[in-house]
């Protein structure tokens, strides 16, 4: 998975479906000399993606709080699914009253439902706690993080391949 995740013939794109057309779109953007992931909220059809976080290269964040990715994951009726959204939107959490929130919990339990087994409750504290890509944030007012897109429905995640 990681070959295909990082092969620099292919962009594999991730999208989770919000309300409407609007979409959270994870691009692993392969350049030879400057892997990244970037993670964009797009709004419409053929409307500038705004860039929510990036992780690798220049990284960019702090990414979105555990209210949001968890908010966004919760819309899912599915188990497998609600869990796959929450662990592809997990490595841009940068928020540092996660772990107050039940968070390391919610993502041990994502990681068993994908079949994650071993360590999983080590793994899930890293994830929120140990493995921020930037200086996390403590009460910044993020609009972008607040809009309705955001709030909004998610419809569903699908994978798209090519650049």
């Amino acid at each position: 998975m990681q070959d295909v995740l990082t092969d620099p013939a292919a962009w594999p794109v991730f999208e989770v479906g919000l309300k409407g057309d609007a979409k959270m779109a994870v691009v692993y953007r392969n350049m030879q000399d400057d892997f990244a992931v970037d993670y964009l909220l797009c709004p419409a059809p053929g409307a500038h993606c705004v860039n929510i976080a990036t992780i690798g290269g220049g990284s960019l964040g702090p990414g979105l709080s555990w209210p949001e990715i968890n908010g966004i994951a919760r819309r899912f009726p599915d188990a497998a699914e609600r869990a796959g959204a929450l662990l592809l939107l997990a490595p841009i959490l940068g928020d540092v009253e996660a772990p107050a929130q039940n968070a390391v919990n919610v993502v041990a339990e994502a990681i068993r439902t994908v079949g994650g087994v071993g360590p999983v409750d080590e793994l899930a504290e890293i994830i929120v706690s140990d493995n921020l890509e930037w200086d996390p944030a403590e009460g910044v007012p993020r609009k972008v993080a607040s809009s309705s897109v955001l709030r909004s429905q998610v419809v569903g995640i699908r994978s798209v391949s090519g650049r």
